[in-house]
Parts: C-alpha cells; sequence; structure tokens
C-alpha cells in the first residue's frame, strides 16, 4: 500500500511526514515542496507582470529565478545583509532594497498561509498512541519551523530584531494519520482496501476553507447500475475517512483535490475508533471527487440490496466542490436506509431544553434548508436566559423518528453543524472560532462554518419528543400555532412550504415533499405511508403538533423573526408546563 503522497497546488498544499519531513530550515528551502511554491508564486506574480516580479528576476536567468531565491533564503538564515555583500554582490543588491524585499517576504509568508494546508503520516508497527503524539509533536515542531524561517530570514534583512510576534498558524491547518484498513468488505469492493484508512486528526482551528461553489443544487437520483464498481483509484491521490452517520458505519473515500470537504466531516460526524471498525463491514461506501469523466456533474446513489451497503459516488467538477454535497448524500444514504427499515427520517433540529425547575421538554422542529429551525432555537437559548438551565442538541439538521416502547423517540446523526453565518446571532462565530472549519465566509450569501455540537452519546440515547413544529419562514404572523386536525398537520408537513434563502438553486416561495429532499423524496410511497402511521401515533399519544412561524425567509427579519417565535414557544412552554 502507498501513503498519499505529497502534493502542492495553486490551493492545496499536502505533506508527506511519512516519505519527507523537514527538521531544518536549509531542508525546507532545498526541499521540492516549497520550490514548487515558489515557482507558483512567481508564475503568478509573472502572469500580471507586477512590480515584485521585475525585481525579482531582474539579474537572474529566468530558469534558474526559483533556484536562486531559494538559495538566497538559505543564506539569509545564516547571514546579515553585510556579509553577503562581497561574495554575492547580486543578492546584495536584491536585499539591500529593504522595502520592497520586505514585501516580497511578506506576501510570500502570506501566499503560504492562505493555502490548505494539510499533512499526512503513514503509521505501521508503531503504539498508535505514540504514533498519534508523536504526529503531535511533528506537526507543532514543524509549525515552529516555519515560523522561525520567516523571522529569520526577516530580521536579517531589517538587520534587528522583532518587537511583536504572532504566533500565527504557519505549519499545517490539519493533520492526517492514516493506517492499513482493518475492515470488512465484499470482494467487489475489495480494492478500496489499497486505499489508507484515518486513524487520527489533528485539527488547528480556526480552519479557513474556499470553495468554487457556495450552494447545492438539484436532487440526488438513483442509479440501477452499481457506480464503483472496477473504479481505477489511484491509491496515492485517495483517502478514507471513517464515520459514524448515526448508527451507520459510513467510509467517505475522497480525492485529495477535496481534502477541505473530506476532513471538514470530522467537526459534522463523529469518527470511530479503530478497534471499533475491526472485521466490520461499512453500511454506506461514498466515493467523492473521482476525477475521471470530469466534463459535468454526477452525482449519484445505488442500493446494494445483496451486501446491505448503500452507495453514494460524485465524480469530479467544479459544481460539486461545495460541502452540501458531501454532507447532505451521506445523509440521504442514511436516510434511505432508515425508510426501509421502517423508521422516518426528519430534516428538523430536536433539542432537550432543561429549565431551572429541572423540567425537561424535548422539541422537533421540521423544516427544509433555510427554514430558521436551528436559528430558532438557538434563539431560544438566548430568550430564555436564567430560565433555562441546559440545552442539548440532539440533531440540527437530520434525524430519525422511532416508535419504541410505545414512545416516540428521536436519534440524530451529526455531533456537530453546518451553519450559516449570516443567520447567527452577532457575536456567535467568533465565540466559536477557536473550534470552527469556516467555509467561504466571504461570501455575502451562504457564507458557513461547521462546528461540533454535541456528543455521539447525546444523540444516539433515544429521546422522546414531546413537541412537533413545522418551520414556516415565509408568513408575515406572529409566533406560532397548534394544529389539531390531523388531516390539516399531514397535508402542511407533506408540502413543506419555505421560502428558499440562498443555500440551494431554488428561489422564492417552495415546496418540498416532508420537508426531505434526502431520502423521503426519492421514496414518496414508503414514506407517505410512515407519514400516516406516525402522525396516527402522536395524535393518539397527545403528542402536540404546530407550525412555527420563524418569517426567517422575510427580508429584514431574518434575526427578529426567529427571536419572535422562540419567545413566543418559550412562553408557550413556561405556561404549559410549569416551567
Amino acid at each position: 500500500m502507498n501513503n498519499i503522497k505529497g502534493t502542492i497546488n495553486k490551493k492545496v498544499a499536502v505533506l508527506n511526514f511519512s516519505n519527507t519531513y523537514c527538521k531544518t530550515r536549509a531542508e525546507v528551502l532545498d526541499s521540492e515542496i516549497f520550490h514548487k511554491f515558489l515557482s507558483n508564486f512567481i508564475d503568478r506574480e509573472k502572469r500580471k507582470n507586477t512590480e515584485l516580479f521585475q525585481f525579482i528576476s531582474r539579474d537572474l536567468p529566468e530558469d534558474k529565478i526559483v533556484v536562486e531565491i531559494a538559495r538566497l533564503f538559505k543564506l539569509l538564515t545564516v547571514l546579515r545583509i553585510d556579509e553577503i555583500k562581497d561574495q554575492h554582490p547580486i543578492f546584495y543588491k536584491k536585499v539591500n532594497d529593504k522595502k520592497i524585499f520586505i514585501s516580497f517576504i511578506e506576501r510570500l509568508y502570506n501566499a503560504w498561509r492562505k493555502l490548505e494546508r494539510y499533512s499526512i503520516i503513514y503509521g505501521k508497527n508503531m503504539d498508535a498512541a505514540l504514533e498519534t503524539q508523536f504526529f503531535i509533536n511533528a506537526n507543532t515542531s514543524f509549525a515552529n519551523l516555519i515560523l522561525r524561517l520567516y523571522r529569520t530570514v526577516e530580521k536579517n534583512v531589517l538587520g534587528k530584531e522583532n518587537v511583536v510576534f504572532r504566533q500565527l498558524v504557519s505549519g499545517v491547518n490539519l493533520g492526517l494519520v492514516t493506517t492499513t484498513p482493518n475492515y470488512n468488505l465484499p470482494k467487489e469492493y475489495s480494492y478500496l482496501k489499497n486505499i489508507a484508512i484515518v486513524q487520527n486528526v489533528v485539527l488547528n482551528p480556526p480552519f479557513i476553507t474556499y470553495q468554487k461553489r457556495n450552494k447545492r443544487s438539484g436532487i440526488f437520483q438513483e442509479t440501477k447500475e452499481n457506480p464503483i464498481l472496477n473504479l481505477n483509484l489511484n491509491e496515492e491521490e485517495w483517502v478514507s475517512m471513517p464515520l459514524k452517520v448515526g448508527d451507520y458505519l459510513a467510509l467517505v473515500y475522497f480525492h485529495v483535490n477535496y481534502m477541505a470537504l473530506g476532513t471538514s466531516l470530522i467537526n459534522l460526524f463523529e469518527m470511530p475508533s479503530q478497534d471499533e471498525i475491526e472485521n466490520t463491514t461499512p453500511d454506506l461506501i461514498y466515493v467523492f471527487g473521482n476525477p475521471e469523466n470530469k466534463e459535468k456533474k454526477d452525482i449519484k446513489y445505488f442500493k446494494d440490496l445483496t451486501n446491505d451497503i448503500y452507495i453514494g459516488y460524485s465524480n469530479s467538477n467544479d459544481d460539486i466542490d461545495y460541502f452540501g454535497y458531501m454532507k447532505k448524500m451521506l445523509l440521504t444514504l442514511h436516510n434511505l436506509k432508515k425508510l426501509a427499515k421502517n423508521q422516518l427520517p426528519v430534516h428538523g433540529a430536536m433539542a432537550t431544553l432543561t429549565f431551572i425547575n429541572d423540567v425537561k421538554i424535548n422539541v422537533v422542529i421540521i423544516g427544509d434548508s433555510g427554514a430558521g429551525k436551528s436559528e430558532t432555537l438557538e434563539a431560544f437559548r438566548v430568550v430564555a436566559g436564567d430560565y433555562l438551565k441546559d440545552m442539548v442538541t440532539i440533531f440540527d439538521d437530520m434525524g430519525t423518528l422511532v416508535i419504541e416502547d410505545n414512545k416516540l423517540v428521536g436519534y440524530g446523526t451529526e455531533i456537530g453543524a453546518f451553519v450559516r453565518i449570516d443567520d447567527l446571532s452577532n457575536g456567535y462565530p467568533y465565540q466559536q472560532i477557536d473550534r470552527s472549519i469556516f467555509m467561504n465566509p466571504h461570501e455575502e450569501v451562504n457564507a458557513r462554518m461547521v462546528i461540533p455540537i454535541s456528543t455521539y452519546q447525546d444523540i444516539m440515547v433515544g429521546t422522546k419528543v414531546d413537541y412537533v413544529f413545522q418551520a414556516n419562514n415565509y408568513e408575515d404572523k406572529e409566533g406560532f400555532r397548534l394544529i389539531t386536525d390531523i388531516n390539516e398537520a399531514i397535508e402542511i408537513f407533506r408540502n413543506g412550504y419555505r421560502m428558499a434563502k440562498g443555500t440551494t438553486n431554488e428561489t422564492g416561495v417552495v415546496s418540498s415533499f416532508f420537508s426531505n429532499p434526502f431520502g423521503p423524496l426519492q421514496e414518496k410511497e414508503l414514506t407517505e405511508k410512515l407519514l400516516n402511521k406516525f402522525f396516527k401515533f402522536m395524535y393518539e399519544n397527545k403528542i402536540e403538533v404546530g407550525e412555527l412561524r420563524t418569517k426567517l425567509g422575510i427580508k429584514g427579519q431574518e434575526k427578529s423573526g426567529p427571536e419572535a417565535a422562540a419567545r413566543k414557544l418559550f412562553d408557550y412552554l413556561m405556561k404549559g408546563n410549569n416551567a
């Protein structure tokens, strides 16, 4: 088995610490990765014919610029400007123009820090705990090495020490310890075991990533032909990530070009230990970013009923460079398998609210993307203030309702949330910055962050449901209303109307079958039967059903709408439950 090779392009740098680990500044400057990085930087300046390029290239042969600049940096790690003067007059001429040379250093350093930087080590023949600690230390040492290199070169050009030292994340943003897979696969998928599996992840937040798209479009379609049979995947370009999607084991195989999407899953789903997956067959498999047939977006799923494995597939295309395609396919596969077991997947949010007098109330809010589910629950936390002792999120986006022991019970799928920054309360992203992965934060619409919010134990304990609401983000009416007629309730929940918020390619007020195009839409007939069964159970067992008007889709009420809905809900729950 070959581990993923080191690579660098305009966006991503992947450093294979198993093959090459730089311990000195000279080793960094001599490395293939640094030369490629410097070459990319100079090429960009050359295309623009900038003043900086003219300065860098002056008096140097064009085919030797990278080598010579790297040599100059090596000299500046040990010599001051005046010590270079006699031996290297051409270099002296460059560095003596301090203003532009310092600008060069700063721009080069910033270009490095703007890359998504990953390190990988292939673990073998070592205790896992020792291996991980070694890797953490290696990442820390590498970060310090890059900082020392930058500071030393700049100090020797300026001729004086820095006064302010900013301890920026200068090494890698995220590191992966990979190992040989120890799970079971049917023989037709055995080739996937050639791809190293992630054992541990080291994240240095905040991690800021940029994708080519900032919204998802279309519906995932089923294919009757297995899309991952006999794929020709270069094992040096792929990573396998094991995840728990609810109670299912998922194996996600992603191409190195989509490292940001694949690795961000660790903030969203629980990662199993190697002991947990040993000799286990996955429930879900997702192959994401296959570089063959790149002409147009190709994303689909297949139900391998023979092996009881649900399979997702995506090719490589600019249009799938968005985290929603990674997250939502996994949830679709999960939901399809749950439907086959006569359990009801819901697109919504659920939380356990514990009030100051220890009364616990479990609320489910259902709605499609942008309906205001999570925003209303977060507003509830603020509105309730000291009356609320605790709020535990069972699911933030997708969950499953199950009838167990004559109770309606909710289970989650994710330990994290993929939330819109623009709809959060002021300051919230900054409060959580030390745990977050940011995606396209520069976008005016649908800038996102991926953040852990729950524990796996909390989402999988099985939580009794007390209230079920449909999120209505488009009607300019106050608060919420209870729905006493079961047929009216089924119709409202089935239609799933909402004002599109720019998170997909939809516009205006749109309908989404049961607010869930991730499984229930594809299996309408089965879902319809389950809707009737579950709503009948809710009404027979006095579980209150209603409509919550979040107004999130109404211009100017993106923040006040969820707050008003949360206040009405808070008042009702306090009054009705002596909370």
